[in-house]
């Protein structure tokens, strides 16, 4: 490829909508080195789904966040060119959320949180990857868990990086020849491929993993704001962009926040 291979992230408020997930398949079809999508669950989504795994609820309460969930995933599929080529995918998802949330087990065991927690991703690599293929180009949704293995420990598990490297070169890279692959953020599998998730910023660190193992030369992280500011621009109207930032300093808020 003539182009720089790329992966591009998208957090959740950049595919929070059908219009939104229209801008990103514009900008993602607009460069032909980008040949892996990395994205995170729909703005909205993981919060419900945090509510389903760690919180005691009648019910009728759980039906209404199942709902909620539903709502904003169908809003965007009704807005789909072909949402009927993808509305019995997400059907078996929303129904995988539902068995879930119900299940006895939920507020007690961590893999079942962990596959609860996965759903909002896998839900919306699936919208996006219809979104994109709106942009004439040739798509498929690749299920992360098959490369991104990782240890048992539930909610926060490590990389096993030698493993998430040869899988990605045996199953990942031949896909990209063909397709311009969109995948998980924040999900992966342990040995005996039961779901984890990577824990708080794991989308971001799955871009980071996959760009790494398969030998991309640019890793994008697309956001909403746009550059760095003083502080969130969304809590404060008080914060202004940085007009330059040294590595020193870069560092530093990498690793304080």
């Amino acid at each position: 490829m003539s182009n720089p291979l790329t992966i591009a992230k998208f957090g959740g408020t950049s595919v929070a909508n059908y219009a939104a997930m229209q801008n990103c398949a514009r900008i993602v079809a607009g460069n032909p080195g980008t040949r892996i999508v990395v994205v995170s669950a729909a703005a909205g989504i993981t919060n419900h789904l945090v509510d389903l795994a760690h919180k005691a609820m009648t019910q009728e309460q759980i039906a209404e966040v199942c709902q909620a969930i539903t709502d904003i995933e169908f809003k965007i599929l009704n807005e789909l060119k072909a949402k009927d080529s993808v509305a019995a995918k997400l059907d078996d998802l929303l129904d995988e959320v539902k068995k879930l949330a119900f299940h006895e087990e939920i507020l007690h065991r961590n893999d079942l949180k962990d596959n609860l927690l996965s759903m909002g991703e896998r839900m919306s690599s699936l919208m996006f990857s219809a979104v994109l293929a709106e942009q004439d180009v040739a798509t498929m949704n690749f299920d992360v868990r098959k490369v991104l293995r990782t240890d048992s420990e539930f909610g926060a598990a490590a990389p096993q990086l030698d493993m998430i490297a040869e899988n990605a070169q045996a199953l990942l890279k031949p896909e990209i020849e063909n397709a311009i692959v969109v995948t998980q953020g924040f999900v992966g599998a342990d040995e005996e491929g039961r779901t984890t998730t990577l824990g708080r910023g794991g989308s971001d660190f799955t871009a980071a993993l996959l760009a790494e193992a398969i030998g991309a030369e640019v890793c994008e992280i697309w956001t909403d704001v746009t550059g760095v500011y003083t502080t969130d621009p969304r809590i404060t109207a008080a914060a202004h962009p940085l007009p330059e930032l040294s590595f020193e300093e870069a560092a530093e808020m990498a690793t304080f926040g």
